[in-house]
């Protein structure tokens, strides 16, 4: 009786171990995707730590933080759109005119240069919303459009030239793309107390 027990109880481990081993793969499949691209990022951090000597420096690890910080504030203000399910393909060519107005409106100071900056962002941003929800125009079409017409704008304010911040702008603007608390630049500052 206990070796017909004892057989039957190895049946049933020899019938569930296939089904136990799926759910292992099942789960390990689950897991490889949701932590996929930490994986990704930490072989490509190792693989490149071994090809270049200079990957490790503190330097270089402080300038690929300044780099993406910028990356990152614009994704921050993408997240809410999508969050909500919607696209905002315009958020390039609002930088863009942001940028633009910063350097030519800073020679008035820096408050009044932000107070503008910000509230034509406000104008750009409530004027995709209104088409949107109240036009019931896809946002995918009311940010394309509005991109292409900020660019047109951009084109007409700049006349087609590059500008550079000009010498006689505040050191407060300045310290917000340049400007170190510590060794830390203030950009990845911000972003740190962002999350």
């Amino acid at each position: 009786m206990r070796q017909r027990a004892r057989a039957a109880q190895k049946a049933g481990l020899a019938a569930t171990s296939p089904g136990r081993a799926r759910a292992w793969l099942a789960k390990g499949s689950r897991l490889g995707s949701e932590y996929a691209i930490y994986i990704f990022l930490g072989l490509m951090f190792v693989g490149l730590s071994f090809i270049s000597p200079y990957f490790l420096k503190v330097d270089n690890l402080i300038n690929v933080a300044r780099q993406v910080s910028i990356g990152a504030i614009l994704a921050f203000g993408m997240m809410i759109p999508l969050l909500a399910g919607e696209f905002d393909i315009s958020i390039g060519a609002i930088m863009g005119l942001s940028s633009a107005l910063t350097i030519g409106l800073i020679r008035h100071g820096m408050i009044p240069t932000t107070v503008v900056v910000l509230g034509v962002g406000l104008v750009v941003g409530f004027a995709n919303g209104l088409f949107n929800t109240k036009g019931r125009i896809p946002s995918f079409i009311v940010t394309l459009s509005t991109g292409v017409i900020l660019r047109g704008i951009i084109f007409l304010y700049t006349r087609g030239d590059s500008s550079l911040v000009p010498s006689e702008a505040s050191r407060a603007f300045t310290f917000l793309g340049k400007g170190y608390v510590g060794p830390i630049p203030f950009l990845v500052v911000i972003i740190r107390l962002s999350i």
